[in-house]
């Protein structure tokens, strides 16, 4: 049994634009915050990762931690999540 595959062509590309790549991917992501941010991106990716751990939108971290804005209430899942992905990289 012969599996069809679809044809590949040209009109299969999508240029995505700047949002769009940030939005589909975390790299790329982590690597626009440490630039903009002037912070370490493995701290980045950590947090990111965190919250994406307990289901939190990453505009927390973006919000109290890079911008510093105190009025977002501390989550004390993301905090956890970012104790637990500590040990984790230490462990290894």
């Amino acid at each position: 049994m012969t599996e069809t595959v679809p044809d590949y062509t040209a009109s299969s590309i999508k240029i995505l634009s700047d949002s769009e790549i940030l939005e589909a991917f975390d790299w790329a992501k982590v690597g626009h915050l440490a630039t903009q941010y002037n912070r370490d991106s493995d701290f980045i990716e950590r947090c990111l990762q965190a919250c994406a751990r307990v289901g939190v939108n990453h505009s927390y971290f973006i919000g109290r931690y890079l911008e510093g804005d105190k009025t977002i209430p501390l989550h004390e899942g993301v905090n956890a999540a970012m104790v637990d992905i500590l040990k984790e990289v230490r462990g290894k």
